[in-house]
């Protein structure tokens, strides 16, 4: 995702679309640097992408915090 981010080609935020919405992917992995690639969207001005890149964190973190409330209620409701 890294290269694609860097490349300034018109097209790098379709392509980091289509991977964001693959199931495998990891969006919030660190480079070698130390960046993920919002970080890097970010700093190379790159507007699109990182828009695409804050989406997909609020989407997960939004179903991370879905997930756990679930998990709250499944176990207060075996513990009555």
């Amino acid at each position: 995702m890294w290269a694609v981010i860097n490349d300034d080609h018109p097209g790098s935020a379709g392509v980091v679309s289509q991977l964001l919405a693959r199931e495998d992917i990891q969006a919030c992995v660190k480079n070698h640097n130390g960046r993920t690639a919002l970080g890097l969207a970010v700093q190379r001005n790159n507007r699109e992408c990182a828009a695409l890149l804050r989406d997909y964190a609020n989407r997960a973190a939004s179903a991370a915090a879905a997930a756990k409330i679930a998990v709250k209620s499944s176990s207060k409701s075996k513990g009555s």
